[in-house]
């Protein structure tokens, strides 16, 4: 029996309708199956036993989608050294990591959204907290950190000089570590020379007086500028060294100038 124009549609509407159910399906068992990275032991087992793992202890990975309901959470004193994996909990608006082994921590995903943060107490040193809001978060008055610890958008290139005459200076620096010695500065050493004839400076013979500048590279990279003032007398017949009193001699013309070596 050859099927009719109306079975035709009939099949296809039910092939439509189950393809339909078959994505659906698909896209659920693909949204509760997805999975967030944790590679610290101690917060995967505080989530697996708070309901936000995904069943399976010791595997590095919890539950995304459960992860995305939690407004708070309190992980403090738990051993963490490693938050890889708060990123899941997108809806925090109150955190407390205190009292773990942070050395750093990273909430700028949360935008301004945070309202209550505690990282106190950390048993390592923790300088620096990624932020996506730098004047929020060290004027909110519900965010407490320790003395030594500072907020900044990226803490990967925020340590180092901020005093902008020294020339490890660069505008991304919003944590000043002159103390560690991370401030270095251009020097310039002046140097005055009064010869005969002619006078080897900056890779050059000079035989005019004047004033010249060599600029060198210093052990820690900065500037090192050499001023030379020199005076160059041009003898009329000798021009030698007093070897008694060692210091140079010029001869012009009846007239002898010492000098200091």
């Amino acid at each position: 029996m050859v099927p009719t124009t109306n079975n035709l549609r009939i099949i296809k509407i039910k092939n439509m309708k189950f393809s339909k159910l078959f994505l659906a399906f698909f896209l659920g068992a693909l949204t509760v199956s997805a999975q967030t990275y944790m590679p610290d032991d101690n917060f995967e087992n505080w989530c697996e036993a708070s309901g936000y793992g995904d069943g399976v202890l010791n595997n590095n990975t919890i539950s995304s989608s459960a992860a995305s309901f939690p407004t708070q959470i309190s992980i403090a004193n738990l051993g963490i050294s490693d938050l890889t994996g708060i990123e899941a909990f997108v809806s925090l608006t109150n955190l407390d990591c205190a009292g773990n082994n942070l050395d750093n921590i990273d909430i700028s995903f949360l935008g301004n959204n945070l309202t209550i943060f505690n990282s106190t107490n950390q048993t390592v040193d923790l300088y620096c907290i990624t932020v996506f809001d730098t004047a929020y978060a060290a004027n909110h008055l519900g965010f407490f950190q320790d003395s030594i610890t500072s907020y900044s958008t990226n803490c990967l290139t925020a340590f180092g000089c901020m005093d902008s005459l020294s020339c490890y200076y660069e505008p991304t620096h919003s944590i000043d570590t002159a103390a560690g010695n991370s401030c270095f500065y251009s020097v310039t050493t002046p140097l005055i020379a009064d010869v005969c004839d002619s006078y080897f400076f900056g890779g050059l013979n000079r035989y005019t007086s004047g004033t010249y500048i060599d600029t060198l590279t210093s052990v820690d990279g900065c500037d090192s500028n050499v001023i030379l003032s020199l005076i160059i007398r041009n003898s009329t017949f000798a021009c030698g060294v007093d070897e008694l009193n060692d210091t140079t001699f010029n001869i012009f013309s009846d007239t002898v100038l010492a000098n200091d070596p």
